[in-house]
């Protein structure tokens, strides 16, 4: 039972974004330099770092969050709005500067600054803009757009090729990570090969430039809710893929580790586990070195608490292991299993204990909500061992409606409490 309900879990909080990156039609966002009357968002554009290499902490969710040194840029995956949060302030909401704008009050506000209508994962920043993938309507194709920090200046940059997108599923990548020159994510859809229903998990490149697509990687499998993890480290591209088989009552894994050289474009198998191998599913990953690598299963293949591996001279040895069962995150040098118990568990990769503690939902006091709603699972996890951002899903009875709430943790103060940084009510 406890695997069963451990493995509904991981499903919950994964699953949901799988079958969402079609393009969708969607209402078009106005493209514009400046409205009438629009003042500039309280939001600083000067970058935490120059550097083009992706932040791997915030490659952990399907959600899309960017820092720069003054605030925070989220967007859930729903792909609707972009918010920001102001640091100094605490101001947060729609990245928009039109007075007289009602911002996501209603669900699609094409005439918002802030209504970006992306696909899935694609907020990035790049050349000091905010760019982004969406389906341009006058053309029917998807492209790359950009806006400026403030959420002005938004322009079409360049029109994707997706011919080999259309001539398979029609699927665009679950996410897109901008490092050092191109956009990197994964894809996965249904396939008939031999008279046989599979499933075809490929890695992509997109060149923002030409708008060119790549794949870099192909493998097809019977698995229905296989996932791969992507890592950024220098100029290669990790990536993990696990194909669970068996039955319920008796799974295992298999697991590969996998490289993109950027720069020759050569891929290197880094390491794969035996037939009967495998300690979990969708494995995340953190790099201490090429040489040290960790490895963290989002959920766990038995009955036992998550174990965190690492991976040292071509072995793959147990790191620490949680203290309960749960849905399992790694974090940059940390890694976070949030328990169907209501509690959350941070430890540092030598398994030391950061935080322990329950939910905390006081941040939704500063909501003043009408309707009441309940939690769901906790639909995504990532940060580093001094801060944790998480994703809450609140639903509604009353209305259907739902929030996706995003919250940050400071894992350096005594006591950790929840800092509420962007709410979308349309989730």
């Amino acid at each position: 039972m406890k695997r069963a309900i451990l493995f509904l879990l991981a499903l919950l909080f994964c699953l949901s974004a799988v079958s969402c990156g079609k393009p969708h039609p969607a209402d078009e966002p106005e493209l514009t330099a400046s409205a009438p009357g629009e003042t500039e968002a309280s939001v600083s554009p000067a970058p935490i770092s120059a550097a083009n290499d992706f932040d791997n902490r915030f490659g952990k969710a399907y959600a899309s969050l960017v820092e720069t040194d003054q605030a925070y840029y989220y967007c859930d995956t729903s792909g609707a709005y972009l918010y920001y949060y102001d640091k100094a302030s605490g101001e947060r909401g729609v990245l928009c500067g039109k007075p007289d704008c009602i911002h996501d009050a209603v669900q699609a506000n094409k005439g918002c600054s802030g209504y970006i209508a992306s696909i899935l994962k694609s907020v990035n920043f790049w050349d000091g803009r905010l760019h982004y993938v969406a389906t341009d309507q006058s053309i029917g194709k998807l492209a790359i757009f950009s806006m400026d920090l403030d959420g002005t200046g938004r322009q079409r940059d360049t029109v994707i090729n997706d011919d080999e997108i259309m001539k398979t599923s029609g699927l665009f990548p679950q996410r897109l990570d901008y490092h050092r020159g191109k956009l990197y994510g994964w894809r996965r859809y249904e396939t008939v090969a031999g008279a046989e229903p599979k499933r075809r998990t490929e890695i992509v490149s997109i060149d923002p430039k030409t708008g060119d697509l790549k794949v870099i990687y192909s493998i097809e499998d019977t698995c229905p809710w296989e996932q791969p993890k992507l890592y950024y480290f220098n100029d290669y591209v990790y990536f993990t893929y696990s194909m669970t088989a068996g039955t319920v009552n008796d799974f295992y894994t298999v697991l590969e580790l996998w490289r993109w050289n950027i720069e020759t474009e050569e891929l290197e198998k880094v390491y794969a586990t035996d037939e009967q191998g495998g300690i979990g599913s969708w494995f995340g990953i953190y790099m201490e070195s090429e040489d040290r690598i960790y490895l963290g299963p989002v959920m766990s293949t038995g009955e036992e608490p998550v174990i965190i591996s690492v991976l040292e001279n071509g072995e793959l040895s147990t790191a620490f292991q949680f203290s309960d069962i749960g849905t399992c995150f790694i974090l940059e040098g940390a890694a976070v299993c949030i328990s169907p118990k209501q509690f959350i568990e941070v430890r540092n990769l030598d398994g030391s204990l950061i935080f322990k503690g329950d939910y905390d939902f006081s941040f939704l006091d500063e909501l003043e909500l009408e309707d009441e709603y309940r939690i769901d699972v906790p639909k995504a996890a990532m940060g580093s061992s001094e801060e944790l951002f998480i994703v809450y899903i609140f639903n509604s009875e009353q209305t259907g409606k739902s929030l996706d709430c995003l919250v940050r943790y400071d894992l350096t103060a005594d006591e950790p409490s929840p800092v509420l940084i962007a709410v979308n009510p349309w989730s």
